[in-house]
């Protein structure tokens, strides 16, 4: 239940507290692309969706204002050198290759945030 979830999360924060969603956004381009074929699309791991309009609105009705909203493409590696980026990094350490996936990653990246091609958002939101 997302949305008693949020409502619980709001009653223990104090006014103008931040609190920070990161979710898969079932809007983004990549997931429109490989429709049925999106690796998020696993249920039962995965119960509920949402795009970043749907997780705005549920924000606002559970006591909260949204502020910043970014995007996630989980294209890369996740390390403390990767920029933020996301995804399975025992794969490229497996077989040595993240000395060499990195930059190429990184590039992936830019291009993503330049054309959104995510698959993921994070919202920042204040307690009103």
């Amino acid at each position: 239940d997302p949305k008693g979830t949020l409502h619980a999360i709001n009653r223990l924060m104090k006014p103008g507290a931040t609190l920070v969603v990161a979710t898969h956004d079932i809007s983004g381009l990549w997931p429109r692309i490989v429709r049925s074929k999106w690796r998020h699309l696993n249920i039962p791991e995965h119960l509920h969706f949402f795009s970043r309009s749907t997780l705005q609105h549920m924000m606002k009705e559970t006591g909260f204002s949204p502020f910043r909203v970014t995007e996630t493409a989980t294209v890369a590696a996740a390390t403390s050198d990767s920029s933020g980026l996301y995804a399975p990094i025992n794969f490229l350490h497996r077989y040595s290759l993240l000395k060499y996936a990195l930059p190429l990653l990184r590039s992936v990246h830019a291009i993503n945030r330049a054309i959104n091609l995510s698959d993921g958002v994070t919202l920042y939101s204040q307690k009103l």
